[in-house]
Parts: C-alpha cells; structure tokens; sequence
C-alpha cells in the first residue's frame, strides 16, 4: 500500500505499513515509524522531512515543506484526521493527535489534542510559533510540594 515518489529517501530502520502516499523529494530518517489501518492514509506533501525515531500513525495529512524533528508523535483516526498545512515545523517532545494545524506553523514542545491551530490574523510576522501548550492536569490533587 506504499506509493513512492521520486528522490524519495527512506534511511536505516524506517518501518512503513498502510496505505502511504509519498510526495516528492521526501526524506524519511533513521528510525521512523509511519503506520495506519486499513481504510487509513498518510498522504506526505513534496519537500517533507521527518526526522530520526518519529512516530505518524493512523490517518495524517502533512503539507509540502513540512519538517517533522525528533520527538514527535502525530495521530489521527477515521473519525478526527490529523492535518498539518505546508511550511509547519513540529519540533521537541510534541504529540498531535486529531488537529488541524495551518500553513506556516512552529509548534515546539506542546500537546494538542482535537484542536486548530491558525496565525491569529493580528500577526504581522509570517510564521507564527506555538509553544508549551499542554491540556489540563488530571491528578493534581494527588501532587504535593515537599
């Protein structure tokens, strides 16, 4: 189920199961691990680089341009697909499941879980940066100072 593309660079280790649809000039680094279910797709855009020990599952869409640095978890479902627009940048110790996140985004360190990130129209600069966005803690009452 893995559609390739030219100058399409898969390096050491990347395990690749589903339906997979590579854009061009791609390159996929050490370790990596792109994987969904029967029905599912990962569509990868042109010029997209995911770095070393990533994890894509389910259904995801990323954009042209896209780099995905190390650390990075990304999941959709059938239900709540997992978009990424073109010239994001998704970096640190980050998961994405079931957001939508649009064109010229840097997301660092954050968890979003079914949200839609977009430049807020009174940025004057054209990338906008998300960073150390985490839901709300569950268990805080069980945490005490010593």
């Amino acid at each position: 189920g893995v559609h390739l593309n030219c100058n399409l660079s898969l390096e050491k280790n990347v395990f690749l199961e589903g339906e997979i649809h590579f854009g061009r000039n791609v390159v996929v680094k050490d370790n990596a691990r792109l994987t969904c279910f029967y029905g599912q797709k990962i569509i990868i855009g042109n010029g997209v680089e995911i770095f070393w020990s990533n994890v894509i599952k389910g259904n995801v869409e990323i954009g042209d341009n896209t780099k995905i640095e190390p650390g990075v978890r990304l999941t959709g479902n059938d239900q709540f697909p997992c978009q990424l627009g073109a010239n994001v940048t998704v970096r640190g110790l980050s998961y994405i499941f079931a957001s939508k996140v649009e064109d010229n985004i840097i997301i660092e360190h954050s968890i979003l879980k079914k949200k839609k990130i977009s430049k807020p129209v009174s940025s004057k600069s054209d990338i906008y940066c998300v960073r150390y966005y985490l839901p709300e803690v569950e268990g805080k009452d069980a945490v005490k100072d010593i």
